[in-house]
């Protein structure tokens, strides 16, 4: 393991070379097919870009107000990416076309950045408010997933809105904490959204209107380590997701301190 770009325990905006350049609690990575590493730089409320030769610059964000500490509070803006305003921005993901989405936490909203730096809101619409939008990913048929961790929701449209909230099924069990998601089977028919509840410490997979527990007892006392098939296998506050050409998924199991790997088997794609 290597660090890229910034200096531990040195936060601050800095532009420039990967060993000059500073940060103030990232939070979010997306890695663009050209090579470009996008980085979500929480404290500094701006979007941060990393060349593949090494030179990260200020790709949207402008300052924004301070408070009595001379902290950087946040602030909203669309319009072009060098006046656009950010209020805690944390997941980030990027289409084949190189727009950016940005789950921009404080402001409440999924934000938009086009190739040629234009920054916009996506709208939503119909029952509910998007409350805390934390992770977001990309799927099929034009289409992008959102994670509200507190409100305990999912959000799905089209890529340039409007955003609905996912209807969990009549009746169904429901997400307590959604912190993480990720799609699998993007070149299928159905494919999956996978999500990881860091409250119920358990993984779910949406998948058209069903919602099924894949691994993890679904149960805020079930905090626990262990491998095994999904319906024997325990979590502590799972919280990242990416999935893999493999079709396997990797989990950030946060209260555990490691990295976890699903496997998926059997006919009804059970968890190994």
């Amino acid at each position: 393991m290597t660090t890229l770009t910034g200096a531990q325990g040195e936060p601050g905006h800095v532009d420039g070379l990967a060993r000059q350049a500073r940060f103030s609690a990232p939070a979010g990575v997306a890695v663009a097919s050209d090579g470009r590493v996008f980085v979500a730089d929480t404290g500094n409320h701006r979007i941060r870009c990393i060349t593949p030769g090494g030179v990260v610059s200020t790709y949207a964000g402008a300052e924004t107000p301070r408070d009595g500490a001379g902290r950087f509070v946040g602030g909203y803006r669309d319009g072009p990416a060098a006046q656009a305003q950010f209020c805690y921005p944390v997941g980030l993901a990027v289409d084949e076309r190189g727009v950016l989405y940005v789950a921009d936490a404080g402001n409440h909203s999924i934000r938009r950045i086009s190739p040629g730096g234009h920054v916009s809101t996506l709208p939503t619409s119909g029952a509910g408010e998007l409350k805390t939008p934390t992770e977001l990913a990309l799927a099929p048929g034009n289409r992008i997933w959102v994670a509200d961790t507190p409100q305990g929701t999912l959000w799905v449209g089209p890529r340039g809105g409007p955003l609905n909230q996912w209807p969990a099924p009549e009746g169904s069990q429901s997400f307590a904490a959604p912190a993480g998601i990720a799609v699998l089977g993007k070149g299928s028919a159905r494919p999956a959204v996978y999500v990881a509840d860091a409250a119920n410490h358990c993984l779910w997979r949406v998948q058209g209107d069903e919602l099924t527990l894949v691994a993890g007892e679904q149960d805020p006392r079930s905090s626990g380590w262990q491998d095994g098939r999904g319906d024997r296998a325990q979590f502590s506050s799972p919280v990242g997701l990416a999935s893999a050409p493999s079709g396997d998924l990797y989990v950030a199991d946060f209260g555990n301190n490691c990295l976890r790997q699903v496997t998926f088997g059997g006919e009804h794609g059970e968890a190994d």
